[in-house]
């Protein structure tokens, strides 16, 4: 079990231990890459030399990162992701990771000023105490989960996965998954608060369409952390067949977050409009319609332009994690977070997604999905249970009855803290198709205590 803590020291020092599940360079290679750069951020060497950043470049201890008006995304070697807001400086004060856990890999980092969100990597996974970010306002402790910080003259943030707990002169508080917090100043204890952390994301280059879910509604990540450039991902996807997944395959993300190339067991391009998008840097969904799709040289090879390809594409869980559910017999439970327009798999807009849920079973590798459309002022819904295969893919292929709902999909992040799934929906008058992506939201363990995170 996974605890995270925020304490407040005598000399006012914020301490961010942050760790996930990517294990990749050794520790000669650079401490981390931007994924993403806009406006005019630089990097300070040790040496005090100063050169801009782009999409690419290589980050390493020493380096004082500043946005300016921009923003920053990094991808640390251990698999963290940073991201960095505009008017913010970040120093990684020391960093090591030779692509293994044993005790010499640590991550110390300084967040001068600005705001900052983080998806958690391998550093400080065993032992938190070797991942600290320092401020002067709290000290935070943290592991194996997502948060963000905002920091001024006081602190605010939320949890978007696992537990923390905040602790300074005043007290300690204990923030969980979707609450926020705030810190005055050093002498007072943190407290919950209802008002969220503004973090806006990058604009995209066309606005997504919003989900909307009763009173939820989703949009691009709200601390512009997107998935962008090649990434090797799962891919789920319904066009016009029964849904379909592939594992561990190629996709090109464009600046907005938009997939525009995939390897399909051969590389299908994309040039028309993305609709419904939505990406927030481990999932990332949409809807092909209205164009070619073409070949890798450019040659139209399927033809979009009245039915549509709806997709979902992720970063594939670590199989370490997904042996340690297993083995734990640990179940999830996953909420709705995005979805594409339900389509008719003949062509055209069928209604809207009005609510879809998960719940996998790891040590059965089972995983029971519910989607539920209205087409027509009708509500419809189906439930199905699919199987899990090998990676953290899953199926209903070989199910039946459901209420003819039919499901492809995969876990994706460390410790399978997101979901997506392709679906395909029999109702009277033909099959309504589209894509849906899910946040974890509960693990219980196989007496139904709750497991954090």
């Amino acid at each position: 079990m996974n605890q995270h803590y925020f304490k407040l020291g005598g000399r006012g020092i914020l301490m961010l231990a942050v760790a996930s599940a990517y294990p990749t360079a050794a520790h000669s290679a650079p401490a981390a890459r931007v994924e993403f750069a806009a406006g005019n951020p630089t990097a300070q060497g040790p040496s005090g030399t100063v050169r801009a950043l782009a999409k690419g470049a290589e980050i390493g201890s020493g380096d004082l990162v500043d946005t300016k008006d921009g923003r920053v995304q990094l991808r640390f070697v251990d698999g963290a992701y940073v991201s960095l807001q505009p008017q913010s400086q970040f120093r990684i004060d020391d960093f090591r990771f030779n692509g293994q856990q044993d005790g010499s890999e640590r991550g110390f980092f300084s967040l001068l000023k600005g705001g900052l969100r983080t998806i958690t990597g391998l550093v400080g996974r065993n032992n938190k105490n070797n991942y600290q970010v320092t401020t002067t306002v709290a000290t935070i402790g943290i592991r194996g989960t997502e948060y963000t910080i905002q920091y001024g003259k006081s602190i605010t943030g939320s949890v978007g996965g696992g537990e923390i707990n905040v602790c300074n002169a005043g007290g300690c508080l204990n923030v969980v998954n979707g609450e926020s917090y705030y810190v005055a100043s050093p002498d007072v204890k943190p407290q919950l608060t209802d008002k969220k952390v503004d973090l806006p994301p990058q604009q995209p280059q066309t606005a997504p369409t919003n989900f909307t879910q009763g009173d939820t509604r989703t949009t691009l990540d709200p601390a512009g952390f997107i998935l962008t450039g090649t990434q090797t991902v799962h891919l789920a996807y319904a066009a016009g067949s029964t849904p379909t997944f592939l594992a561990s395959t190629t996709a090109v993300f464009d600046e907005s977050g938009a997939m525009r190339q995939a390897n399909f067991g051969s590389v299908k391009t994309w040039n028309g409009p993305v609709l419904e998008q939505g990406n927030d840097g481990i999932i990332a969904w949409g809807r092909w319609t209205g164009d070619y799709v073409r070949d890798a040289s450019g040659n139209p090879i399927a033809d979009l332009t009245a039915t549509s390809l709806h997709y979902v594409a992720g970063l594939p869980t670590p199989s370490a994690d997904l042996a340690a559910f297993s083995t734990a017999q640990l179940k999830g439970e996953y909420q709705l977070i995005g979805g594409t327009t339900p389509t008719w798999s003949s062509g055209g807009v069928a209604g809207t997604l009005t609510g879809a849920s998960l719940v996998a079973e790891f040590g059965a590798s089972r995983v029971t999905g519910s989607v539920s459309v209205n087409v027509g002022g009708v509500n419809y819904s189906g439930t199905n249970t699919g199987f899990m295969t090998t990676g953290g893919t899953f199926s209903t292929f070989g199910s039946s009855g459901g209420g003819g709902l039919m499901f492809s999909g995969f876990f994706a992040g460390a410790n399978a803290i997101r979901a997506g799934m392709a679906y395909d929906l029999s109702i009277p008058g033909g099959q309504v198709q589209g894509a849906a992506t899910f946040r974890q939201t509960g693990l219980t363990d196989a007496s139904g205590a709750p497991v954090a995170q």
